[in-house]
């Protein structure tokens, strides 16, 4: 019994290191598509965050509530923050 117990803590850390793995890498794909449309493309800041907002909704149709929604949500509001304190 102590080995089933201690297997299925193995387990659920191993689940939650490729949780905040799987977390990150959606971060870096949302980081690095803004850092796309605003270099490659010449888009402006705003341009890119009309893009992401649009990206987003769409994105939300298939997984709601999903990680990507919430590091947009994250992330426009540091933005805000950060246009707000200059």
């Amino acid at each position: 019994m102590a080995d089933r117990f201690n297997n299925n803590l193995e387990k659920i850390d191993s689940l939650e290191k490729e949780n905040k793995s799987l977390k990150n890498e959606i971060k870096g794909i949302y980081r690095g598509f803004n850092q796309f449309m605003e270099n490659t493309l010449g888009a402006t800041v705003r341009q890119a965050e009309k893009l992401m907002n649009n990206l987003v909704s769409e994105i939300k149709e298939f997984v709601k509530g999903g990680e990507f929604e919430k590091i947009h949500r994250n992330e426009t509001r540091t933005r805000d923050r950060d246009e707000l304190s200059r």
